[in-house]
């Protein structure tokens, strides 16, 4: 992650991201700060089906979505 001295003005930034599966982990532990400097997002999601159906996965993916 950049920080400062981009030019970009807070809100402005576009995040894009293809890690794999990590990128659940990645979105979930970023804070809503940093989120709040991305207009865009643009996300490869992988084995959403398989969080999806899995209790635990299942609370872990909404908490990710809850950000947006």
């Amino acid at each position: 992650m950049v920080h400062g001295g981009s030019g970009t003005k807070s809100g402005e930034a576009i995040l894009q991201m293809d890690i794999e599966g990590y990128e659940y982990k990645v979105l979930y532990d970023i804070p809503h700060k940093i989120m709040n400097n991305f207009r865009i997002l643009v996300i490869e999601f992988h084995d959403f089906s398989r969080f999806l159906f899995e209790p635990v996965g299942y609370h872990f993916v909404s908490g990710v979505f809850e950000k947006f």
